[in-house]
């Protein structure tokens, strides 16, 4: 089949009993569906219908062609009703990835949330912190702390997290004075040699307000390794804000500088157009991105101060 409008207006021609009537039906011009019956006659070069002075009758080839259209016809509306319901009820499924701490930290929860109110979702979730963008193809949703793509896809901020220094008060005391002497212990997923340099920015200002050079006590890609390690008074730690937000409301632990942090990474969502794509896939981007900045709004009025 060439052209499946062809067979699909030969479909309503048959059904009606004739042109108008189909044209009618369609909203298309009588022109319209008659031109497509012509193709369809010169194609086969056999005639579908034959006049007489009662209308337009279907010849013993064109009740032949039906049968098969009116299987493709069925399959179509079948396909276009499933399709529908695709949507209205939010099934299917989504790939997705996502760096390590982000997906640990922040997105696990989310997509718990997420898969209680959207039961018939199926999510498929790769976390890891070598995803090429070669690889964004073979996921439905990337999220990234980089936004330096390509123009082959759309990327949406969905959200920001600082990274910043908490200690046990009741264990140690910060040395102010001397920052780089402090023991510090520091969440990273990037391979190191143990030296890192460090800087410190203030809120209201993104020029660093001091740089150090320091060999961390600890060092782990796990922030349940870090955090338990400041409240048991190893160190000062390098976290998200948003992992110890329980521990500053109950005052286990402080912020070590004030009003001061280490990184502020943005968070964004990367994709493929989505005008083609059931509602799932947008009924999770615009969950995740709603979600995420309750998250981190909540957290960040204790953490930031």
């Amino acid at each position: 089949m060439n052209n499946f409008r062809d067979y699909h207006l030969f479909y309503h021609v048959y059904r009606n009993g004739g042109i108008t009537k189909a044209a009618t039906g369609l909203g298309l011009t009588k022109s319209t569906v008659s031109r497509a019956i012509t193709r369809l006659e010169k194609e086969y070069g056999l005639k579908l219908f034959y006049r007489n002075g009662k209308g337009l009758f279907p010849t013993r080839f064109g009740d032949h062609l039906y049968q098969y259209c009116e299987k493709i016809i069925d399959i179509f509306y079948e396909a276009k009703n499933s399709s529908i319901q695709f949507k209205l009820e939010c099934c299917g499924s989504i790939k997705i990835a996502a760096p390590v701490l982000f997906g640990q930290t922040l997105l696990s929860p989310i997509i718990a949330r997420f898969s209680q109110k959207f039961p018939k979702s199926h999510l498929h979730v790769c976390l890891s912190n070598d995803i090429d963008e070669n690889e964004y193809s073979n996921y439905d949703i990337v999220f990234s702390l980089k936004n330096n793509v390509s123009d082959h896809y759309i990327i949406k901020k969905v959200g920001s997290i600082y990274t910043k220094l908490f200690y046990s008060k009741t264990h140690i005391q910060p040395n102010y004075s001397e920052i780089e002497k402090n023991d510090f212990l520091i969440l990273t997923a990037k391979n190191t040699d143990g030296l890192f340099n460090i800087k410190i920015h203030d809120e209201s200002n993104l020029t660093p307000i001091k740089e150090i050079k320091i060999e961390p006590r600890i060092i782990s890609n796990d922030s349940k390794v870090i955090k338990e390690a400041v409240i048991s008074g190893l160190g000062i730690g390098i976290l998200p804000g948003h992992e110890v937000s329980e521990e500053l409301k109950t005052g286990l632990l402080e912020e070590a500088f004030y009003s001061h942090y280490v990184y502020h990474d943005d968070v964004y969502a990367i994709y493929s157009s989505f005008l083609m794509m059931p509602k799932l896939f947008k009924a999770f981007l615009d969950f995740v991105a709603v979600e995420l900045c309750i998250d981190l709004q909540i957290n960040r009025d204790s953490y930031c101060r």
